[in-house]
């Protein structure tokens, strides 16, 4: 396994180069997930636009105003921070660059005085910045915002309150784990909670839209969409960085018809896994050196080929349910609960009991996505059988 880009390096070049110790394999393949999110998100709502099925909204925009006491306070802060930390990094380069760079890098640990320059850099460039821009009569104008043009303000947010739900449900499923390290379960990517950072995700999400004035059901179908593809993307973070989330053990052989297969899609023991989870690798002097028992099933493998087949199946019907807003989402929730529910079958979580029966905490939210999916669904296709929409307009009639 590759807990971080420093073993993805050696096992390629067998070079060792301990400053990629910071470049984590788990938030790099999240933050590639989020970013192809980022561009369904973008094509589709351009598509929704060019077909005329979206709107513009007029905002206010300030044009050559000197820059504000808001500005100033947080490019200070922000300046800050980079002069802290960088201000160790350089007066530490040895042991930054070949020792142990994560210990300098989420430590508290810093220089005051390179914390004041870097907020007097930025402070300044901010100042020069709308010096430069600023007018003898600032203006200020309204134009045309389409929903596209905030795609980055949405996977932003989505980001952080995605993160944020997560770590928030995987504290309430493992309470004594969390207060045990409360720190280390803050700053570390592992043990993300996919519906905890789903739930928490479409409540900010619905409530930007709602003040953006972008069309909900829209974004509801696009984000099902970008969600589903960007969840199978991130599953491979979880299998390449080895952190836990893998399946119960697999006393199965490969089937004859499965021959074709390479072991590891059946099987796999995750050595070196970042979750430091097993029996000891014999001779193994790094911090890795875990390897399980007995084989598994390499779940995150087998999600991220099931989410692409959803999303495949999504994006054949995008066109198909256009007249039907909010009916594509309703739809993923379907599928999303029925894929996870399945999986969850072989995974190990804790259980709990419900109707007599163990179910996961997945498997419960599942449930009542399934039929939070099943009821909108109907509601949704019922009303706009009766009420069908048409384009409001060519883009082209828009400026």
């Amino acid at each position: 396994m590759f807990p971080s880009f420093y073993e993805l390096i050696n096992y390629l070049l067998g070079i060792e180069l301990p400053v990629f110790k910071i470049v984590k394999t788990f938030g790099f393949i999240m933050a590639s997930a989020f970013l192809v999110g980022a561009i369904v998100i973008i094509k589709e709502f351009k598509r929704l636009k060019n077909d005329g099925y979206l709107q513009p909204i007029k905002e206010t925009f300030r044009k050559g105003f000197p820059a504000d006491w808001g500005e100033y306070i947080g490019n200070g802060i922000f300046g800050f921070l980079i002069g802290y930390k960088l201000s160790l990094f350089i007066l530490n380069f040895n042991d930054f660059f070949w020792r142990d760079p994560e210990l300098y890098l989420f430590s508290a640990d810093g220089y005051p005085l390179g914390g004041l320059i870097g907020a007097a850099i930025f402070i300044f460039w901010i100042y020069r910045k709308r010096k430069k821009e600023e007018l003898p009569q600032p203006i200020v104008e309204q134009r045309n915002v389409w929903p596209h043009e905030r795609v980055w303000d949405i996977i932003t947010l989505a980001a952080f309150s995605g993160i944020l739900g997560a770590k928030l449900f995987t504290w309430f499923e493992d309470w004594d784990g969390f207060m045990s390290d409360p720190l280390g379960h803050l700053v570390s990517l592992q043990g993300l909670t996919f519906y905890g950072g789903l739930i928490c995700a479409t409540a900010v999400l619905l409530t930007f839209a709602y003040f953006k004035k972008i069309n909900l059901l829209r974004l509801m179908d696009v984000g099902g969409m970008a969600v589903m593809l960007s969840y199978g993307v991130g599953r491979l973070g979880c299998h390449f960085s080895g952190d836990g989330d893998w399946g119960d053990p697999n006393p199965h052989t490969l089937p004859d018809w499965l021959s074709w297969l390479p072991d590891w899609l059946w099987a796999f023991d995750y050595p070196g896994n970042v979750a430091k989870v097993g029996v000891r690798i014999p001779d193994c002097m790094g911090e890795y050196c875990f390897v399980l028992p007995n084989p598994v099933y390499p779940t995150p493998v087998w999600e991220f080929m099931m989410a692409v087949i959803i999303f495949g199946v999504l994006w054949s019907l995008r066109k198909r349910l256009v007249i039907y807003p909010g009916l594509l989402f309703a739809v993923y929730l379907v599928f999303n609960g029925i894929e996870r529910f399945t999986i969850e079958m072989i995974r190990v979580n804790a259980d709990y009991e419900l109707f007599g029966m163990a179910f996961s905490q997945a498997q419960i939210i599942a449930m009542c996505l399934i039929g939070t999916g099943l009821i909108l669904g109907t509601i949704l296709y019922t009303y706009f059988k009766k009420n069908p929409i048409k384009p409001v307009f060519s883009a082209s009639d828009v400026p």
